[in-house]
């Protein structure tokens, strides 16, 4: 699995997710701390939850990703909604991506993909085009979780 966060334009962004089958590309905006969100939900999947999810608020719009874990895999859904509020059940999304992953194969994924991204931008350059710090402590606690 392969995920990629790269810097659009101001305050945009786009993320790529590839595994051996499907790919997506999902927008992202600064209305919402996209990656900071995305790093804190792989997280929480590494740490034993058995779910965990994130929203990636659009202008308008939602993308909202769900982890759900069942043993060593985790199985991740990316639905999109048209339009923020309400909040609308899941069911009432359209599945943009879909996949089912070793827990670790995915939160290593997610965070080689952070990390490229503040390779590539530097912190102050991320900021500069994100409109937001970088989440580099969310970062580092899933790298801390992924070496243990």
């Amino acid at each position: 699995m392969r995920f990629e966060f790269n810097l659009s334009g101001h305050g945009s962004a786009d993320a790529e997710l590839t595994d051996e089958v499907t790919h997506a590309s999902i927008p992202a905006s600064y209305i919402s701390d996209a990656l900071g969100d995305l790093l804190y939900a792989a997280w929480r999947i590494t740490k034993g939850d058995s779910t965990s999810r994130c929203s990636w608020d659009d202008e308008p719009g939602e993308w909202r990703w769900i982890m759900t874990r069942n043993d060593r895999d985790v199985s991740l859904r990316v639905l999109w909604f048209d339009g923020r509020r309400p909040p609308r059940a899941d069911e009432h999304g359209e599945q943009i991506y879909q996949t089912r992953q070793d827990v670790g194969v995915f939160a290593r994924a997610v965070a080689l993909g952070a990390s490229r991204t503040l390779a590539d931008n530097g912190a102050g350059g991320f900021r500069d085009r994100w409109g937001k710090p970088f989440p580099t402590r969310k970062l580092e606690v899933l790298q801390a979780a992924l070496r243990r």
